[in-house]
């Protein structure tokens, strides 16, 4: 039987990608494994900025909305992570569902970490049919790592959007920036 263009049961390699660096090395360095890139629109400030380096890179995605999450000032948003694998869940229902994510070694938040995303799979193959498989190629890189091969894969100059505050460029003054800073990526560009 037929669904969505996969035969019921059948593996869906799903690519969460953004405009950031992580996730733009995942595409590149392994484009012909996903069949599917999903773009997330939590109603994030910066989505616009994000959707903008995909599409001056021409890489066609889909886009998943999940608005009405709770919000901090900071742009924090709880139970993101868990809602996005959730949603996932729920939208590939009866495949086996395998989600790539570009979870590097610096990202420690606690919802954004190896250990999390092993317990939120635990929890999810034992609710749902079809069975699901995060994985986290990038969990033993580093984000300065990562920057300089993504520059090498990139077609043509650009910068990824790794800020969290909309604008022409990005603030330098952010978490997000502050982490680039940190890691040197922002050398590379």
């Amino acid at each position: 039987m037929m669904k969505d263009g996969h035969a019921e049961g059948e593996n869906v390699r799903v690519l969460l990608i953004s405009g950031g660096v992580d996730s733009l090395y995942l595409y590149y360095k392994y484009q012909n494994v996903f069949d599917k890139l999903i773009f997330v629109d939590y109603n994030q400030p910066v989505r616009e900025n994000e959707k903008k380096v995909l599409d001056d890179l021409q890489i066609d995605y889909e886009t998943l909305i999940l608005h009405g999450l709770p919000q901090e000032d900071n742009g924090y948003v709880w139970g993101r992570n868990i809602e996005i694998i959730l949603q996932l869940r729920k939208l590939f229902i009866n495949k086996r569902l395998v989600i790539y994510l570009g979870v590097n070694a610096e990202d420690m938040t606690r919802s954004n970490t190896p250990l999390f995303y092993r317990k939120v799979e635990d929890v999810m193959n034992e609710s749902y049919t079809g069975g699901i498989r995060i994985v986290m190629p990038l969990e033993n890189m580093n984000k300065h790592d990562i920057g300089i091969e993504l520059k090498k894969m990139l077609p043509k100059k650009i910068t990824p959007w790794s800020c969290d505050v909309p604008g022409e460029k990005q603030c330098g003054n952010c978490v997000s920036c502050k982490q680039g800073k940190a890691s040197e990526v922002f050398n590379i560009w």
